[in-house]
């Protein structure tokens, strides 16, 4: 039976169906003969090809507006890293750096490297965010239609998303947190508040490798600080550990949560991950259904 392939218009051969084990027709997927897009033998389905084919027959996804909650939780989290990353970069240049160095230390080496970190962490973080991880449309016009016809084999094993009611390609994902699919889809970050993908995966990787010097930098200066006046220190902690006796349980679980979400070993240990996957030609989605859930 001949039907209209949904991706390219074209004809196409759709199979027989075949008797499954309780004596009803299964029907198989099928590839479109020339675009290589999956098709359903459906009984619904155009016979005739598109007078125009084989051309993209969806014009653009259908919008889909993230759930209100996650997305004001997500622009919340956004704010408060972006006044933690601020707020540690103008405390280190006035009051921390200032104290350990020379002026001339200061002004030649240790300022500008502080600047540094702090523009490219920005500047990443930004990115991540402000970036879409991955559209779809313009990938298949990049490389899917050479002079608005469907080029042979371009959309092989590309399927329907049902819920974008667009072309979904074999390297996208459908997103349930955006509400779109993303090519080359890593996995969502609630801290950029957007998916990490093809278009933006570059730019989160370097966040995280700048992150953690900028970490690093930090707690080493502090820590080098905290020596020099470490008597002092001591007798201050003393003091505010007596006051703050009773809420001795509470100041314990603040102090393992700032620890993993501050410190340097946990940005480090993200970082060296999604490095180790995308080095292993994987995104993380595809690592854990590979190695953990194909298991």
């Amino acid at each position: 039976m001949d039907q209209r392939c949904w991706a390219c218009g074209s004809a196409c051969q759709a199979p027989q169906a075949a008797a499954g084990p309780s004596g009803a027709a299964a029907a198989a997927p099928f590839k479109c003969g020339w675009c290589g897009a999956l098709n359903s033998v459906s009984s619904a389905a155009e016979l005739a090809p598109h007078p125009g084919a084989p051309c993209l027959l969806l014009d653009k996804p259908r919008s889909a507006r993230p759930a209100a909650v996650p997305y004001a939780a997500g622009c919340a989290l956004v704010c408060i890293v972006s006044a933690v990353v601020g707020s540690i970069f103008v405390l280190g240049v006035s009051l921390v750096l200032p104290a350990l160095f020379s002026p001339p230390a200061l002004a030649a080496f240790h300022a500008p490297l502080a600047l540094l970190l702090a523009v490219n962490i920005c500047y990443n973080y930004a990115a991540c965010v402000a970036r879409r991880p991955g559209p779809v449309q313009p990938h298949l016009q990049r490389t899917a239609v050479d002079a608005g016809r469907v080029q042979r084999g371009s959309l092989d094993g590309c399927r329907y998303c049902e819920v974008c009611c667009y072309y979904k390609p074999a390297g996208a994902h459908h997103c349930s947190s955006c509400g779109t699919c993303v090519m080359d889809l890593d996995h969502h970050c609630w801290y950029i508040n957007n998916c990490c993908g093809a278009a933006n995966l570059r730019q989160f990787l370097l966040f995280l490798l700048y992150l953690v010097a900028g970490v690093a930098y930090g707690l080493s200066a502090a820590l080098a600080l905290g020596w020099q006046d470490r008597r002092a220190i001591a007798q201050h902690t003393q003091r505010v550990a007596q006051g703050l006796a009773r809420f001795h349980p509470v100041m314990k679980a603040l102090s393992f949560c700032l620890y993993w979400l501050l410190s340097a070993p946990a940005w480090l240990a993200c970082w060296a991950y999604f490095t180790t996957v995308c080095l292993a030609a994987f995104t993380a989605l595809q690592y854990i259904k590979v190695y953990w859930l194909l298991r």
